[in-house]
């Protein structure tokens, strides 16, 4: 019949032309062996509404049935899901970028934890960005600071573009972000949620390594976090890093110092040491906690296309912009988080669907090497934009 079948791997919907034998079956019960089937027919055409009735009802059932699971629901239905783990979707994030700021040591440049208000720089395009954490130009004379954009979403911050001081700070000479931005977001995606709801699962335990991670990244503006241990009783180099033993590494990208540090406390086990180049002393404590910004690290992409008749005009753009939002993951799939590796194949996928004749993709670092693969260490992060990509074309 054309009725779901519910089992135990799921529900099963009959396909259309079973659904149309059973209709048809039901009006020859109704009207005699003789009746002609014909689409063409009043009856016909009655058969033909009645079944796609029938399979728009099987599709929109299985479309909600699937609003329960994780792995497929979408919107509020996703959100009903995040709010049993006491999650919410994350929405608009700004774009975040490492600066060096030069100047005369000593000078301070406030982030927005200094009440007087935070330092604040501009790209090309006049966007502002504001210091998110307070730092002194120590006695090299430069200091690498992250900065976020004031507006939210998808702002532009190419490498060295942004590099203009908009309000004057005496001693501050110079900024620039010798590596791209990592883009902002309108609204934390279908896949992005997901991502998070799996590995927030411990938001309000103690004493894990998902626990931190859970809550460090439940901070407001966070958009990326590693965690890991060294659990031995000596210190271990873990993807590059060295940590002390008996000790757990934190990475974030975006978020407020002490909010972050106090999400540490509040979730890692007593006596366990932390890592870092950050250091938050918290009210009512005596040690301080520690963890890392990423150190942003450029990406190379090198495409060599077929050039034929099909080709479009405009081809080189809209590879570059498919590159960009596969790698940020603002096309639905899992964008590139710190310490993941690269594999050039990665983004077969979304050129593939431009319907263009790719012949190769590689990666690269320096962009003079290129391989199918890279690798990261722990507390670095892949950047790119559309001018790190290059086409090559064969006529």
């Amino acid at each position: 019949m054309y009725d779901l079948e519910f089992t135990d791997k799921g529900v099963i919907a009959p396909p259309t032309s079973e659904i149309k034998k059973d209709v048809q079956a039901l009006f020859i019960k109704a009207f005699g062996e003789g009746l002609n089937l014909d689409d063409s027919t009043p009856q016909g055409y009655l058969i033909d509404g009645i079944t796609n009735i029938i399979a728009n009802k099987n599709a929109n059932m299985i479309y909600l049935i699937n609003q329960f699971n994780p792995s497929f629901a979408r919107g509020i239905w996703q959100n009903a899901l995040g709010n049993l783990y006491f999650l919410q979707r994350k929405s608009a994030t700004p774009t975040i970028v490492q600066c060096v700021c030069t100047g005369l040591p000593g000078t301070v440049i406030p982030g927005l934890d200094n009440p007087t208000g935070a330092a604040q720089i501009q790209n090309g395009g006049g966007d502002i960005f504001v210091c998110t954490s307070t730092g002194i130009i120590p006695a090299n004379g430069s200091i690498m600071l992250q900065f976020q954009s004031a507006a939210l979403g998808e702002i532009p911050a190419p490498a060295n573009s942004v590099n203009r001081i908009y309000r004057q700070i005496q001693g501050w000479d110079t900024v620039n972000n010798p590596t791209a931005g990592v883009l902002g977001s309108n609204q934390e995606s279908r896949s992005a949620y997901e991502n998070r709801r799996k590995n927030s699962l411990a938001l309000y335990a103690t004493g894990s390594r998902e626990a931190v991670y859970s809550r460090v990244f439940n901070v407001e503006n966070v958009t990326d976090v590693v965690v890991v241990e060294n659990d031995s009783s000596e210190p271990a180099i873990i993807q590059g890093v060295s940590l002390v033993r008996n000790s757990i590494y934190v990475i974030v990208n975006g978020g407020d110092n002490t909010t972050i540090a106090e999400a540490i406390r509040k979730s890692k086990s007593g006596g366990c040491a932390t890592n870092g180049d950050i250091s938050v002393l918290l009210p009512g404590t005596y040690i301080p906690i520690q963890f890392s910004r990423p150190q942003n690290t450029n990406v190379y992409v090198q495409v060599t296309l077929d050039k034929d008749e099909n080709t479009p005009e405009n081809y080189e753009e809209l590879i570059k912009n498919a590159i960009v939002a596969n790698f940020n993951g603002s096309d639905g799939a899992s964008g590139i988080t710190i310490g993941q590796s690269i594999y050039a194949s990665r983004f077969y996928c979304p050129l593939t669907a431009l319907a263009l004749n790719i012949v190769a993709i590689k990666v690269s670092a320096d962009n003079a090497t290129w391989k199918d693969a890279l690798n990261f260490n722990l507390n670095e992060l892949p950047v790119t934009d559309t001018e790190n990509i290059t086409v090559i074309v064969n006529e």
